[in-house]
């Protein structure tokens, strides 16, 4: 739900629709203006409920992410956001659900597809190497779907609990074992 003085306009053609997108929010470009936008996005019980399962985590008690857009310059916008969200993964080593808490920042670009050539921006390969840049096609900033996308990258892909240590002793399964002496083989050829 995205929660701001200016709600986003309807879609105006099928073209223009964010259909698949986890966090369907957008932002018009002409609604930004010269001093900028901010976005609150808060999920609700349901859209929690989707990204649950959606990623595999468990307990998505609260998401809430706060986008600072402004204009750049050749029809370019600079994001500045965050997210908070708290939750619970599986432990990948006791298999038991571990709490979560996520506060991250970070930063993005959107450019107009356009300029997604290195020929026609070539600052793209020098300047921007280690940035995140995100393309756009339309008069619409997918800024739920950039979103969505830092929350996946930001999340543990091994969780477990603190001082939690995968202790493994023995071989996993019969061919695993350690082969006999070969004198042991010979001796039970007798």
């Amino acid at each position: 739900m995205i929660k701001d003085d200016k709600q986003p306009r309807p879609v105006q053609n099928e073209n223009e629709t964010n259909a698949g997108i986890a966090i369907k929010e957008r932002v018009a470009i002409r609604d930004i203006g010269a001093e900028g936008r901010q976005v609150t996005i808060t999920l609700d019980d349901e859209e929690r409920r989707t990204l649950e399962d959606l990623l595999d985590i468990e307990d998505l008690t609260s998401f809430t992410a706060v986008a600072n857009l402004r204009p750049l310059r050749k029809d370019r916008f600079a994001m500045k956001a965050s997210i908070k969200a708290n939750f619970s993964q599986i432990s990948a080593v006791s298999l038991k659900g571990v709490e979560k808490q996520m506060d991250e920042q970070f930063r993005t670009e959107f450019w107009p597809i356009a300029q997604a050539d290195p020929e026609v921006s070539p600052e793209l390969d020098i300047d921007y190497a280690d940035e995140m840049v995100e393309f756009y096609e339309s008069n619409w900033l997918e800024v739920g779907q950039v979103i969505y996308e830092q929350f996946v990258i930001a999340l543990d892909l091994f969780p477990r609990a603190e001082g939690e240590v995968f202790d493994w002793e023995g071989p996993a399964n019969k061919d695993d074992e350690a082969p006999d002496n070969p004198f042991a083989v010979l001796k039970k050829l007798q």
